[in-house]
């Protein structure tokens, strides 16, 4: 599930949108001008485990400006220069009990072998949002897509090496 935070033009109120559904909050505190309405992304990895990426404007977690970050539900999210406080537990115990805004990626029902996989998806999809921040850190505003094929060109090259590594260790178990 992927969140994108901002502020409702017509409101100044926070507004969340989860794929073609948006949400305004609007029991919650007026936003600042200098928040946008795409001002950050929150992507869930697992129960209280998620990547927040600034997108336009100023972010912060834990008073650090941010551009990628894995947070957890603990952690305090501000946006804009005024320091706006996301109350992300606040926002997804709405969202979830809002029956217009669900997860609309998620599957209505599981098989056994993709409910056993998706931890291992999870993490690495974490450490690729990760990898790609220090990789945009390092080599500059690099076009997103490159950034992208950098860190699937890894992950390929790293998947190579344990497919490697295992089969070489098949063979020896079979040679014994």
């Amino acid at each position: 599930m992927e969140l994108i935070i901002g502020r409702d033009h017509a409101t100044n109120r926070l507004k969340v949108t989860n794929g073609n559904q948006s949400k305004v909050f609007t029991t919650m505190p007026e936003m600042k001008k200098d928040i946008s309405e795409n001002h950050c992304s929150i992507t869930q990895i697992n129960e209280d485990e998620f990547v927040v990426k600034s997108l336009k404007g100023t972010t912060t977690v834990n008073g650090l400006d941010i551009e990628t970050k894995l947070i957890k539900l603990t952690d305090e999210i501000k946006l804009g220069r005024n320091g706006y406080v996301l109350p992300l537990n606040q926002v997804l115990k709405e969202l979830n009990s809002d029956e217009n805004v669900k997860p609309s990626n998620r599957p209505a029902h599981r098989n056994s072998e993709s409910k056993s996989n998706s931890p291992i998806l999870r993490m690495i999809a974490a450490a690729m949002t990760v990898f790609a921040g220090i990789l945009s850190s390092i080599i500059g505003a690099a076009h997103p897509v490159v950034l992208i094929i950098d860190v699937i060109v890894l992950f390929m090259i790293i998947f190579a090496i344990y497919d490697a590594c295992k089969d070489k260790n098949a063979r020896k178990r079979t040679n014994q």
